[in-house]
């Protein structure tokens, strides 16, 4: 996989940002690039590990990553078992290089907010976040 500073396909774009009110601070994955509006590649580990999960998610996808996205947008079902078992992977590498539970916590606190937010269509409440990124 690559990093590259930039949009993701227009499409995806597009329709991250009307649907689900996506911005240049987010990160997505296209295949196996992983893209980011900001510019700013220098991406934390944990965030890449979580990345690499949908790398490995569109390419078992029917339709590759084109596939995978429009499924994305129109399922809530997928689009949840996608990012639980990404966040899953992103709290994993971070606890691994986290030896402070304090800190894991508050790791895992930030992570189920964005999981429970509105980028993902707030598809569960901010505890089940947690739980689900957790039962990993």
């Amino acid at each position: 996989f690559k990093i590259v500073a930039g949009r993701p396909p227009e499409w995806i774009w597009e329709k991250a940002v009307s649907e689900l009110g996506a911005n240049e601070h987010a990160v997505f994955t296209y295949g196996a690039v992983i893209y980011v509006p900001s510019g700013k590649t220098d991406l934390d580990p944990a965030l890449v590990a979580h990345e690499r999960v949908h790398v490995g998610q569109q390419l078992v996808t029917d339709g590759g990553a084109d596939g995978w996205w429009l499924r994305y947008f129109a399922d809530p079902a997928f689009r949840l078992e996608q990012e639980v078992a990404a966040y899953r992977m992103q709290y994993q590498a971070f606890c691994a290089s986290a030896p402070y539970r304090e800190r894991r916590l508050r790791f895992l606190a930030k992570i189920a907010g964005d999981l429970c937010g509105p980028l993902y269509g707030g598809l569960v409440s901010r505890s089940e976040a947690e739980r689900l990124i957790r039962s990993g």
